[in-house]
C-alpha cells in the first residue's frame, strides 16, 4: 500500500481513539479529585486500527519479498521481419519396424460396437432426410434445379440409402459370427 493511505488509515485510528478516551465535559460546582490512572485495555477501534496496520505491514512485506524473487516476466513476442525461427528438434528414429496402419485392431468390445452402429444408423437417418427433401423438391418447380437434376439427386440418395442399410445388415451379420450379442448394437 502507499505511504499516503497508511498515514489517512493511521490519523483515522488516532481521531476515533481520542474521540472515544476523551471524557464528556460536564458543568461541576466542585472539581473532583482525579483518580489514579489505571491500566485499561485500547479501545476495541484502536485495536482493530492497528490490526489493519499490522495486516497492511505484512503484505505489503509479502508483496516486496515477491517482487525480489520472481522471476522477471518473459519479454512480448516481436513480429519481426527478420526473427529467426527456432530450430526444430530432429525426429527421433525407432529402431523397430514401423506397423503397417491396418496391423493394428481396434479392441472389438461393446463400447466400440455401439459406436459402429450408432453412426452407420446417424448416416442413414441423413440420408434419409436428404432423400425426403429431394423428393419434395421434385414436386416443387424449383429455381435451383431442373427437374432431371432432381430426380438425378434423388436416385443418387436412394443408392446412399440402401447402401447405409447394407452397411447395418453387413454389421449385423460380422456381430452374429463374431458371437456378439445383439444387445451391443442397440443404442
Amino acid at each position: 500500500m502507499t505511504t499516503t493511505l497508511r498515514f489517512v488509515v493511521a490519523l483515522g485510528a488516532c481521531i476515533l481513539s481520542i474521540r472515544c478516551a476523551a471524557p464528556a465535559v460536564t458543568p461541576t460546582a466542585a472539581p473532583e479529585p482525579e483518580p489514579e490512572p489505571t491500566v485499561t485495555a485500547p479501545a476495541p477501534t484502536v485495536a482493530r486500527a492497528d490490526a489493519l496496520l499490522a495486516d497492511m505491514a505484512r503484505r505489503e512485506a509479502a508483496y516486496k519479498e515477491f517482487e525480489r524473487t520472481a522471476p522477471p516476466p518473459p519479454p512480448p513476442p516481436t513480429l519481426d521481419a527478420q526473427a529467426t525461427v527456432p530450430a526444430i528438434p530432429a525426429p527421433v528414429v525407432s529402431t523397430t519396424a514401423p506397423v503397417p496402419v491396418g496391423a493394428i485392431e481396434p479392441v472389438k468390445d461393446e463400447a466400440w460396437w455401439k459406436d459402429r452402429m450408432r453412426v452407420l444408423k446417424a448416416r442413414l437417418d441423413a440420408d434419409r432426410f436428404e432423400l425426403a427433401a429431394a423428393e419434395r423438391s421434385i414436386d416443387s418447380a424449383s429455381l435451383r434445379l431442373t427437374q432431371d437434376q432432381a430426380i438425378a439427386e434423388r436416385n443418387r440418395l436412394r443408392a446412399a440409402v440402401a447402401a447405409d442399410l447394407s452397411a447395418i445388415e453387413s454389421l449385423e451379420l460380422e456381430a452374429r459370427r463374431a458371437g456378439i450379442p445383439p444387445g451391443w448394437l442397440r443404442p
